[in-house]
């Protein structure tokens, strides 16, 4: 045999080093095994068997052995982790350059509500949350709770994108995306923070994503903002705990999920009436963004937020409900911080955003429709579960009439729904009787509370005494005519005075009678309307306490 004319072909089958290697002669193969080149048993195996079948070769076996070797350095270099090259592409987050003059806290989110109002279709407590949100993104770290800002709507093309993509210019260091799982989140958060997570079309992938949920939830509260996982070290498993704490914006379209309302600044958007318009966020405007960033950049690092949140009493109104305070307190803080007009316009916006005038499930609805059954009942009387299906069920316009397949709300499941609040029968011989001082005791706590009921959304001369400046109604600012916010219709739709659907009435909002020659709604940066867009003449005690 020429062996001259041999050579071996190496062709890797998988990982753990397994290779076929060919042996040709002339090109054409006349021996072939499978060899795991990362044993040396294997590979002397291996030469054994050509030597003995071709034993003109075994002259050459150091040099068939040199070659197996450097065939195997070389897929274990390639199978070595971190070698590959990684997927994607790098994070980059970097922090603005601070501004170099001296700003004012209250000028700077002037400034930066005056451009959302130029850009988004928003009211003004809307605008007022949001800037002050944004102002939070720069000090949360010194904050107890963070607020998600979830910014929704009812159908597309309502603004939401549009939002978002202003908030990647001024919040601090952003992250935007279009999907992102639990596991990127926390991970994201624990590496790269701080930062401001802005996650758009959740409702394509987070709204039935548990896990997601769980994570953007458990964010809220900084001393329980963790998640457990193990993670491999070495040859075994290490527990280890991972960080879900910094702010973060979602932007979906319908009905997000209840619990990350809860612990949410909800922003309800609606698609701007066709008669009106919004400037584009082109390149100047975004260039007037990035130096309000600069702004709050310097405001961070001269420690006016950090200062602001670290304010012992911060006056919350008692209109919202302790989940909701919790939400709005590091925002009321830094607009205590800013001064002026500030904390009475961030109050309006807390009680017209966040007061709770509507049951938040099934059960709190229950609650709600059943106290209004008995308010004319006596405390010792009692009232038959029989007798309170039948007036749920003659409720129009609620779910009692079809509340299982089509079929009205029956006497066991009145039953089942008290027990669950734990309400007892006392009687049941001619069915399940309850008494009515009972039922008040156990169903009250879940019903939003009358000062929730009855608070509407301007602000009263206790709360501008507190501050020691008064609300102007007739704002000396120039009012922008592209910010309209409040059209015929919706006025029409408010004209009874109860917010539109609710069978009990809601935040009630005693609507001006407008001068065709004035805009609908002022919208400057600095005018002070109610959540509907519309200047608010009644006074009104939103009520608040120092917590």
């Amino acid at each position: 045999m020429n062996t001259e004319q041999l050579y071996l072909e190496f062709r890797p089958t998988g990982k753990n080093g397994h290779a076929k290697v060919i042996l040709r002669q002339d090109g054409k193969p006349i021996f072939c095994d499978k060899v795991n080149l990362s044993s040396a048993k294997a590979r002397d195996c291996f030469l054994e068997k050509v030597c003995e079948r071709f034993p003109g070769l075994a002259p050459r076996r150091e040099t068939l052995e040199d070659r197996l070797l450097q065939w195997a350095a070389e897929q274990d270099q390639a199978h070595a982790p971190g070698v590959a090259e990684p997927q994607g592409q790098p994070v980059e987050l970097k922090w603005p350059e601070p501004w170099p003059e001296d700003v004012a806290l209250s000028e700077v989110l002037a400034e930066l509500k005056h451009r959302l109002v130029r850009h988004v279709w928003l009211t003004t407590d809307q605008a007022t949350a949001i800037t002050l949100w944004v102002a939070f993104t720069w000090c949360y770290n010194e904050a107890t709770t963070c607020p998600i800002l979830l910014v929704c709507s009812p159908t597309p093309r309502c603004g939401k994108t549009v939002l978002l993509t202003l908030l990647a210019e001024v919040c601090c260091r952003p992250v935007s995306c279009s999907n992102i799982t639990g596991s990127a989140v926390y991970r994201l958060l624990e590496e790269y923070g701080p930062l401001t997570l802005l996650a758009d079309e959740f409702d394509a992938y987070g709204q039935e994503n548990e896990d997601l949920r769980c994570v953007f939830n458990a964010g809220h509260t900084r001393s329980q903002a963790y998640v457990i996982r193990t993670v491999p070290v070495g040859d075994r498993f290490e527990i280890r705990r991972f960080s879900c704490w910094g702010p973060k914006a979602v932007g979906m379209i319908g009905e997000p999920n209840r619990t990350i309302v809860d612990r949410a600044i909800k922003i309800t958007m609606t698609r701007k009436p066709s008669s009106e318009g919004v400037e584009r966020l082109d390149r100047p405007a975004r260039e007037a963004l990035a130096v309000i960033a600069r702004k709050l950049m310097a405001l961070n690092q001269d420690g006016t937020l950090t200062t602001a949140l670290s304010r012992a009493a911060i006056a919350v109104p008692r209109a919202l409900n302790d989940r909701a305070a919790d939400n709005w307190r590091p925002l009321l803080a830094i607009a205590e911080a800013a001064g002026g007009e500030w904390p009475a316009l961030a109050h309006r916006a807390a009680v017209a955003i966040s007061c709770d005038t509507e049951p938040a499930d099934i059960r709190e609805l229950f609650a709600r429709d059943v106290l209004s059954i008995v308010a004319d009942y006596g405390e010792c009387q009692e009232i038959r579960a029989k007798e309170i299906a039948e007036l749920l069920a003659n409720m129009e316009d609620s779910p009692w009439p079809s509340y299982r397949r089509g079929v009205a709300i029956s006497p066991e499941q009145v039953g089942r729904l008290l027990r669950s609040f734990g309400v007892t029968c006392t009687r049941v011989k001619r069915g399940s009787t309850y008494a009515v001082g009972t039922i008040r005791e156990k169903l009250l706590p879940y019903t939003p509370e009358t000062t929730a009921t009855t608070a509407t959304v301007d602000v009263s001369d206790e709360l501008n005494a507190t501050y020691g400046v008064a609300v102007s109604q007739n704002p000396t600012a120039t009012p922008e005519t592209y910010c309209n916010h409040v059209s015929d219709e919706l006025n029409a739709t408010y004209d009874d005075g109860c917010s539109s659907g609710s069978r009990k009435g809601g935040l009630k909002h005693n609507l001006v009678n407008r001068d065709p020659n004035h805009p609908q709604d002022n919208l400057s940066c600095l005018s002070p309307t109610s959540g509907n867009g519309q200047n608010d003449e009644t006074e009104l005690d939103p009520g608040y306490e120092f917590i």
